[in-house]
């Protein structure tokens, strides 16, 4: 299981090719952000926290960057496919010897340094959201590990207010779709 969050993004200056009409941009803001996970783990080929999720060993990075650009228009909340970057280098748990084998065995690492997100949709999005209030929604888009990418939705929840989105936003991934043993 691979939850990640994204808190607190400021806004940044639009691009001049914005697609969206009105689109706002908004930068992830690492100070303020960071993607996490909690794994379930096997020793000798066991499960050894199945029954006690609240003990999953959970790592986390603010190495995190990235862009997004939303409009809310009449038929909802429309988003610009941009490019979510997450350092796995930087991901650090309370154990070393798992944050080792999770950076150089499992995500590769020292090749592969970034995981990658890129939004395509929303869906779910309330109709008649108003500034201020909190939104629960889907997005989905292109989730990159080392090599392969692979389609992952996202529960989000996110208030925006004036130019500050604060969301988070949690998945589940089963590391073997991306190739991943």
């Amino acid at each position: 299981e691979v939850p990640a969050a994204s808190e607190d993004a400021e806004v940044s200056d639009p691009p001049d090719d914005a697609s969206i009409s009105g689109a706002q941009h908004f930068a992830i803001d690492p100070v303020a952000s960071s993607v996490t996970y909690r794994a379930y783990e096997e020793f000798f080929g066991r499960a050894i926290n199945t029954h006690a999720p609240y003990t999953l060993p959970i790592g986390r990075t603010s190495q995190v960057t990235g862009t997004i650009a939303v409009a809310l228009t009449e038929a909802g909340l429309q988003i610009e496919p941009t490019e979510w970057l997450v350092n796995v280098r930087s991901l650090s748990s309370d154990d070393a010897r798992r944050d080792r084998a999770i950076q150089r065995n499992y995500l590769n690492s020292d090749e592969q340094p970034l995981a990658r997100f890129v939004p395509q949709a929303v869906t779910g999005f309330p109709p008649d959201y108003a500034e201020g209030e909190l939104a629960t929604f889907n997005m989905t888009g292109d989730m990159t590990i080392r090599t392969t990418t692979r389609p992952v939705t996202f529960d989000v929840d996110a208030v925006l207010a004036g130019d500050v989105i604060s969301a988070t936003a949690t998945t589940r991934l089963n590391m073997p779709d991306f190739d991943v043993y």
